[in-house]
């Protein structure tokens, strides 16, 4: 059956057993029906981090691959990603989480995930520019690696930066 409904009256109908959790939703910008634990647990929990003008769907699509690699006491703390202006490539985005930073590159359907723990993170590096900001780090030990990604949003690199600043203390 397909009625609109708005979200209080959603969950109304869970409440009253009307309707299960697995019962697929679809709002616009979803991309695809959901089942409706799903779209809550998501739209729940990147509400805290999701207010400086990154891709819904994109941000969906991150935030979903990283809950499937996350261990069970790890939280997403933010997601930046980049805006691809001058291309058609899928943006990459920097995930920061209470125990590491990762970045999700896009490749055609499908993602890779690089992980970087914060306790190897040896420096921060943020440049901003008109055409689009950048943020990387170096890791490892002895000769450490430069990890970097660019075409970010200046607010998204500036949060980015201060959380990894934080994160970083804690580590140490």
């Amino acid at each position: 059956m397909r009625v609109p409904y708005h979200e209080g009256e959603l969950l109304s109908l869970l409440q009253q057993g009307q309707l299960a959790k697995s019962d697929l939703v679809y709002y616009e910008g979803l991309g695809d029906w959901c089942p409706i634990e799903q779209v809550f647990v998501v739209h729940e929990e990147i509400s805290g981090f999701a207010n400086d003008g990154q891709d819904e769907e994109t941000m969906i699509e991150v935030f979903n691959r990283t809950c499937d690699i996350c261990a069970p006491d790890e939280q997403v703390f933010y997601i930046a990603i980049q805006n691809k202006r001058f291309t058609r490539k899928a943006p990459d985005a920097f995930v920061a989480t209470n125990k590491r930073l990762l970045i999700v590159r896009q490749r055609h359907s499908t993602s890779e995930v690089e992980d970087y723990l914060w306790g190897r993170i040896t420096s921060l590096r943020m440049k901003q520019s008109n055409g689009g900001s950048r943020f990387g780090f170096l890791y490892g030990d002895g000769s450490p690696q430069l990890v970097e990604l660019d075409d970010i949003p200046d607010n998204q690199v500036v949060k980015l930066y201060q959380i990894s600043q934080e994160m970083r203390g804690l580590a140490a």
